[in-house]
């Protein structure tokens, strides 16, 4: 899985790591044999439904607002970047620009 989602997104092989923890968080959420139907490691570990709604694509397009007292008057509002993974401590994604 990990070796698809870094051919797919065609992004440098220094982000591997990105890629693996990105992995493990899909993979938690997958439904497994092991532990029951339809159930799965998040849930048999937190007791809740995993959310899925803020999972995207590894390696698509992402824009980063800039705030206001880190851009000049006619600087861009944003910045292009790719996205790859989910933040850990805070609600938010990690979002590389090379």
């Amino acid at each position: 899985m990990i070796r698809t989602i870094m051919h797919e997104s065609d992004l440098p092989r220094n982000l591997w790591p990105f890629a693996v923890q990105y992995t493990q968080e899909i993979v938690n959420r997958l439904p497994t044999q092991v532990l029951s139907k339809n159930k799965t490691s998040y849930k048999a570990f937190y007791l809740k439904k995993p959310l899925v709604k803020y999972l995207q694509i590894f390696g698509c397009q992402a824009y980063v607002y800039v705030p206001d007292n880190k851009q000049e008057k006619l600087d861009a509002k944003m910045v292009e970047g790719c996205f790859i993974g989910l933040s850990k401590n805070r609600k938010g994604y990690i979002v590389s620009n090379s």
